[in-house]
């Protein structure tokens, strides 16, 4: 088979030229496994070659190691695991120089092939050297951007696929050191993004980390400051981050909510809206967290059987006139079910009445009556709502 030739077949817009092209690559999986997968390893990681094959190659690759069934994962993590040694090897250095690739579209494809294979090989005690080139890429002064970048997407979509119960912990803390060394604020925003996203991807895989106070501590801070960043993707993953720490780990809040409040309450307030929409969000998730407790509790539930916090008790006066502030936001031409800070305030709002429940009621009534009269159609309406 002509590799080239039939993976450019494969993406023709005539289905029967299509069909058979991968007819014959599905046939090379069960006949010429190994040998294929390096070809494929190859194609992907030649420069020069055409870059849709590069990453039609690299998504075959991929749908050889992942699946969503556990059986077929199984079966297709034996075949790999029953590969000759060498040929291994061949694969993981090919799949290694990908991430070194200038292409956006090719170094983002080998973030996600080294990431599948990575994540059952790591779990299995394979491939030694891999963390530490990751490492390496992420810290080395003189390694390119684009490697730095490359290898935290790596590093994070590995940790999705993962399970932290398989994973020993050093081995997981070799990942978050990466990770927290690309969010540092003197790195380039390219980076940053690259970091703070794959900490995003990488929380429920830390939870060993944050039992333990010091490390908590300095993940908070370094997601605190992305949040603060001059670029504006940075600051929109950094809220988002936020908001995942509180759905995972909302009983480890308490000691950091007097620095989320100021800037969520910041990012609301002054900036762009997006970031606006992912502190909200941060909100949301607290007051939905803490109305299930509420909702718990009248079902019977004993109160030293959870940890409740009491967090949108304490936020509701000053957070309840900020969003009811933000509600005024609201678009003009814009269709009912669009989502923007405005919409998201109102539901972050329905989300503290279920928290607080009737106390929300003397904290909105100041704002509808000065509000309901007024000229300003935006405050008018919002007291309507």
């Amino acid at each position: 088979m002509d590799l080239q030739t039939t993976l450019n077949n494969a993406q023709n817009p005539d289905l029967a030229i299509r069909s058979n092209a991968e007819a014959q690559l599905n046939l090379a999986v069960e006949q010429q496994y190994g040998e294929f997968l390096l070809a494929l390893c190859v194609e992907l990681a030649t420069e020069g070659n055409p870059e849709g094959n590069r990453q039609l190659a690299g998504l075959y690759m991929k749908n050889l190691i992942t699946a969503q069934d556990e059986s077929i994962l199984q079966s297709k993590t034996e075949k790999w695991f029953s590969c000759d040694p060498a040929l291994k090897e061949q694969v993981k250095v090919g799949l290694l120089q990908v991430l070194l690739s200038p292409s956006r579209t090719i170094y983002h494809t080998g973030a996600q092939v080294v990431a599948a294979f990575g994540a059952v090989d790591i779990s299995a005690g394979q491939w030694p050297h891999l963390l530490p080139t990751l490492f390496q890429n992420v810290s080395a002064p003189e390694a390119p951007v684009h490697a730095k970048i490359a290898s935290l997407e790596a590093l994070g979509y590995m940790c999705e696929e993962m399970d932290p119960n398989a994973v020993e912990k050093d081995v997981v803390d070799v990942i978050l050191n990466t990770i927290v060394g690309g969010m540092r604020n003197d790195r380039e925003n390219e980076i940053r993004k690259a970091a703070v996203t794959a900490m995003c991807n990488s929380l429920h895989f830390t939870e060993k980390n944050f039992e333990i106070e010091g490390e908590r501590d300095a993940i908070m801070q370094v997601v605190c400051e992305a949040t603060q960043c001059t670029d504006v993707n940075v600051r929109i993953k950094a809220f988002e981050c936020i908001a995942t720490i509180a759905e995972l780990y909302y009983d480890k809040l308490g000691g950091y909510m007097d620095a989320i409040f100021q800037l969520t309450a910041n990012a609301i307030k002054t900036d762009d809206q997006m970031v606006g929409q992912k502190a909200i969000e941060f909100w949301s998730t607290v007051c939905d967290t803490e109305a299930d407790i509420v909702d718990a509790l009248k079902e019977g539930a004993q109160p030293d059987e959870m940890t409740y916090l009491h967090i949108a008790d304490q936020a509701a006066a000053q957070l309840t006139p900020l969003l009811l502030e933000t509600l005024t936001k609201q678009e003009e031409d814009i269709s009912d079910d669009s989502w923007n800070v405005a919409t998201a305030a109102a539901s972050c709002l329905e989300s503290l009445a279920g928290a607080i429940e009737d106390q929300i009621v003397e904290l909105v009534i100041p704002f509808i009556s000065a509000n309901i009269s007024s000229p300003n159609w935006r405050l008018k309406e919002v007291t309507t709502l």
